[in-house]
């Protein structure tokens, strides 16, 4: 424990820190969320790399109670109480279909066989 000085100066910079880096934080979310549904949209399929949402949201989620904690204010503990019920989902996401391909087999098969010859270069990219 700081004496009472320093842990009130502590106490104000993890506030004055902690507001915009959580907001810095929610942009991250939000512009992630919009590109992995736009994504989806376009027909990408689950993959391991879905289990990437589950750390930072889960430190948003310590972080907003920590703000909660330190300033008092409900709005962060709402925060910290919606970000927990979407990291469950996040796990839900990944969890549930890294499940059925372990049951399946589909994620331990080791990948297909390459062709000895190179494609033909007849495909269009965008």
């Amino acid at each position: 424990m700081l004496p009472e000085p320093y842990a009130h100066g502590f106490a104000a910079f993890a506030v004055l820190y902690g507001v915009p880096v959580m907001g810095f934080a929610l942009l991250w979310l939000a512009l992630a969320g919009a590109m992995v549904l736009r994504a989806r949209r376009r027909g990408m399929g689950f993959a391991m790399t879905f289990w990437a949402f589950t750390f930072p949201v889960g430190t948003c989620v310590t972080g907003a109670e920590g703000l909660a904690g330190h300033t008092g204010l409900a709005a962060f503990r709402w925060l910290a109480v919606g970000l927990y019920a979407f990291l469950v989902a996040a796990w839900l996401v990944a969890g549930l279909p890294t499940l059925r391909g372990l049951v399946s087999g589909a994620l331990l098969a080791g990948p297909g066989r390459a062709s000895p010859e190179p494609r033909p270069v007849t495909a269009r990219t965008r």
